[in-house]
């Protein structure tokens, strides 16, 4: 019996054991414990940061530059101006004129560039002493802060007839102890014609000084020298003359010139877009068809420098004949853009 149990132990060891089955696929080989060590998952890939991607940039159309307009109204000799039939007609063309005359210069985008050279005459005074308590240097800063336009107007006197006309002059001057100028004598000048130092010492008379302990003479010396421009004759020669210009003839030269007048104003422009107004131009035409003035009248446009551009422009201007004379005549200018303010 033993033997039998010995046989049947000995025959189960020798049979083989079956065999395990496979690991699972995509699985792992078995639990940490069967293969004698931990594992772990593996780790999670860094976030990637989202990567820019650049965008061409939309493109902004400029803005459309400015559109100027030059027209002109009627042109009318000095002395006949038309003017509406009505009261209430009058006022409103008063009011439009008034307004235009007064024109704006609106925001500029850009500095406003000086204007080049030196238009207006070159005037230098100086006070070198003074006999009496009043100080020279308060004498020369009143006379050059008052004294200095009325120079400028004695000085047109000659001028308007000779552009280049410069000369020197010295004044004695008594000033009370109040300030009020009592005498003036013209001591010396370099001025051929006499207009010119009777001018001076005639206005200085209206100029008020400063006070002092007691009456003085000022000695005061000038220099007076032509600008760039042409001077206007002065108020009493400006007539309209005896000669005659159809008006329509005058507006045929101004149209064809509307193209200069504009470059002029298209100029400004570009750092005043708003810039708008009203320009008078009054021409003298010779009795042999030359036309030798252009100034402004009437006006005040917000921008010098189209102004003399203007001005220079119009001076070169060609005019038929007049019949019978020379003859003085007026041409408004209206220089508007589409930045303006609207008119009413």
């Amino acid at each position: 019996m033993l033997g039998l149990v010995l046989a049947v132990l000995a025959g189960c060891a020798a049979s083989p054991s079956p065999p395990a089955p496979p690991p699972f696929a995509g699985a792992p080989p078995g639990p940490p414990g069967e293969i004698g060590e931990s594992r772990s998952p593996p780790p999670a890939p860094p976030p990637t940061a989202p990567v820019a991607v650049a965008l061409p940039a939309a493109e902004v159309a400029p803005p459309a530059p400015p559109r100027p307009s030059v027209t002109f109204e009627p042109p009318f000799r000095l002395d006949r101006r038309v003017f509406p039939a009505t009261r209430a007609a009058f006022l409103a063309d008063l009011a439009d004129r008034t307004r235009w005359n007064q024109g704006g210069l609106g925001t500029p985008v850009a500095p406003v560039p000086p204007v080049p050279g030196h238009p207006a005459p070159k005037v230098i005074l100086d006070v070198p002493r003074v006999h009496g308590p009043l100080s020279a240097a308060d004498a020369q800063r009143v006379l050059r802060a008052r004294f200095w336009i009325k120079v400028v107007e004695c000085f047109g006197l000659g001028a308007y007839k000779d552009p280049k006309l410069r000369g020197t002059a010295s004044l004695l001057v008594g000033v009370s102890a109040a300030g009020k100028v009592s005498s003036a004598r013209v001591s010396r000048t370099s001025f051929a014609e006499p207009e010119v130092p009777e001018c001076l010492a005639e206005r200085v008379r209206r100029i008020e000084l400063p006070r002092a302990r007691g009456a003085s003479v000022v000695a005061m010396d000038l220099q007076i020298g032509h600008g760039d421009e042409p001077m206007a004759p002065p108020p009493s020669l400006i007539v309209p003359g005896d000669g005659e210009l159809a008006p329509d003839a005058i507006g045929a030269v101004v149209e064809a010139s509307l193209p200069t007048f504009e470059a002029c104003y298209r100029a400004a422009l570009e750092y005043a877009p708003e810039l708008w107004g009203r320009l008078g131009v009054r021409f003298h035409v010779t009795d042999k068809g030359k036309t030798d003035e252009a100034f402004e009248v009437e006006s005040r446009f917000p921008d010098e420098r189209v102004t003399l551009c203007v001005l220079r422009a119009a001076r070169q201007l060609s005019f038929p004949r007049p019949a019978g004379g020379d003859l003085r005549f007026v041409v408004p200018l209206r220089l508007r853009t589409d930045r303006a303010p609207p008119t009413p």
